[in-house]
Parts: structure tokens; C-alpha cells; sequence
């Protein structure tokens, strides 16, 4: 369409070619961006870009910029970022923090009975941690007891599930 646009220019004014564009709907601009026959200087950056993002969907410009330098493309950093966001292939967000707390607790919640103590030797004193860790598919719960003092572990103990009943406190002096 545009060709005809063009042939009409050489023989015809400005309000032809007005007249043309509204005719075959499309903008006067169009005629005058074809006229000058340029295109787009990034379009071979443009296509390694397209090529990349989707077998790397989490890099980010910097990313995409040295991979981009890899192969051999001589680029800015703030040049990337620019043309990736004209096409909208930014990184996608990793997820959100999962927090591990439930606050919600049916069982009591004791305070602190020891505000005060000044610790001052081995087994006065034992403090305990239950922490949840992530792993690939599944969480495993971590329960530590440690003494105050030496700071040294007294029963680390390890489960995939939570215990049906609370971990007992072992008696007797840590061995």
C-alpha cells in the first residue's frame, strides 16, 4: 500500500497523498518512514535478545549484556535495558518469600524465665532453636539445643515432619 502512496508522490502535492493515506488507512507518517528507507539499527541485537530471553527468562539486562558480549555484540549495558523494555522482556520476579512462622500458635507461649541469669559456667543454661529449611521438594525441621556457656550443641536432631510431641529434654551433664 505504501508503494502506491510512493508512486502517487512523484506525480502529485501533499493533499493527494493525504487523501491516499486515508483512503488505504494508514498514517501520513507511514508514507514519509517509508520514504526514507531506514531500519532499525538494533534489529540483529533485537533477534539475539528474542533468542536469548526465552531460554534464560530470569536475566536481567546486566545478565543479557554479558551474554550478549559472549557473542560477540560490543553493547551498553543501558542500550540492552532500553531495547529490552521496548519489548517488554525484562526478568521475571522471583517468587515471594514463603515465611516458615505460623503465629497462630494453639499451645501456650511461654516467657522468658531467665531475664536476669548471669551465666557464669556449663549447664546452667540450655537454649533451644526449631528452625524449618527448604529443600527441592519437601521442608525438614531442624531441632538444637545448646548450652548457654560452651555454646556447644547438645542434641541436634533432624525430621521431615513435625514430631507428634514435643522433643524431650535430655537429662543428665552433655557428653
Amino acid at each position: 500500500m505504501i508503494c502506491l502512496v510512493t508512486q502517487a508522490k512523484s506525480t502529485v502535492d501533499r493533499a493527494v497523498i493525504t487523501r491516499l493515506c486515508r483512503t488505504l488507512s494508514i498514517g501520513r507518517s507511514s508514507y514519509y518512514r517509508g520514504r526514507r528507507g531506514r531500519t532499525d539499527p538494533d534489529l540483529e541485537l533485537r533477534d539475539q535478545i528474542h533468542m536469548l530471553s526465552p531460554s534464560w527468562p530470569s536475566y536481567g539486562y546486566r545478565h543479557m549484556n554479558r551474554a550478549l558480549q559472549c557473542m560477540g555484540y560490543w553493547v551498553n549495558h543501558k542500550h540492552v535495558l532500553h531495547l529490552m523494555r521496548e519489548d517488554n522482556l525484562l526478568a521475571l520476579k522471583r517468587r515471594a518469600f514463603e515465611s516458615t512462622t505460623d503465629s497462630n500458635l494453639e499451645r501456650a507461649v511461654y516467657a522468658n524465665l531467665v531475664p536476669e541469669l548471669n551465666v557464669t559456667g556449663v549447664n546452667q543454661l540450655w537454649v533451644s532453636d526449631n528452625s524449618y529449611i527448604r529443600l527441592a521438594r519437601d521442608w525438614v525441621n531442624l531441632a538444637v539445643i545448646l548450652d548457654a556457656c560452651s555454646r556447644r550443641c547438645i542434641t541436634p536432631t533432624r525430621a521431615c515432619s513435625m514430631p507428634p510431641k514435643p522433643m524431650s529434654i535430655p537429662k543428665g551433664k552433655p557428653g
